[in-house]
């Protein structure tokens, strides 16, 4: 699970968003002998949404669309809600870990994009009169968690999907990055790397970077 909402302050500009996330992951495998020692039958999911609304303060992403309710409006306009948008991905597959810090997942898999909000839909590639659009196809997962040394962690999670039915576009992926320095037994730094990429939003790479120095504490 993790759970992010931060809001950024700055002279001359109204108080914005700084970061946004809810993520919940789950993995189910099983561990037996011969080839299932190896190679782990595995369930996994992963909800990806966010609490609060977003907007676009530079442009107008509705004027693309002359009938849109929000086209001509003056930036900054909202473009995204609790859900809206939100993705839950499901797969069954095979797990190897070639190394003890790194985890390969590959298997099937069902994606489902939520939109709630009607009038965000057409900027995520849903239909505007459906809340969810359903696609099928493969998933690759990998995860590396490394201690590179006693106060310095790295972990990096990549998760790409393919729809059956866009095998012409490129996949769906999301290269998430984090290392963390710690400084001692209770303040700590982050500095993040996220890269994601999605056709039925953009065709842009979008790009997050983040460094930030907090107090952590273990709860077990």
């Amino acid at each position: 699970v993790r759970l992010v909402l931060g809001f950024i302050d700055q002279e001359g500009r109204e108080l914005r968003k700084s970061e946004d996330l809810i993520r919940l992951n789950s993995n189910l495998q099983y561990r037996g002998d011969g080839f299932f020692r190896r190679f782990n039958p595995t369930l996994a999911a992963n909800l990806r949404t966010q609490f609060a609304a977003g907007f676009n303060y530079s442009e107008n992403p509705y004027n693309d669309y002359d009938d849109h309710p929000r086209a001509g409006q003056d930036p900054p306009v909202q473009t995204s809600s609790f859900f809206s948008p939100g993705t839950l991905t499901e797969s069954i597959g095979l797990t190897y870990e070639p190394a003890e810090p790194l985890s390969l997942l590959l298997g099937i898999a069902a994606k489902q994009t939520f939109v709630l909000e009607r009038d965000f839909r057409v900027l995520y590639g849903v239909d505007e009169a459906d809340a969810i659009r359903l696609e099928g196809g493969g998933q690759f997962a990998s995860t590396l968690d490394y201690d590179v040394t006693e106060n310095i962690r790295y972990r990096s999670q990549l998760d790409v999907f393919f729809a059956v039915n866009q095998f012409d576009n490129p996949p769906d992926v999301i290269w998430e990055n984090v290392v963390n320095l710690q400084v001692n037994d209770w303040l700590s730094t982050d500095l993040e790397f996220v890269a994601l990429y999605d056709q039925d939003t953009t065709r842009a790479i979008q790009v997050k970077e983040v460094i930030s120095v907090g107090v952590s504490f273990s709860l077990l």
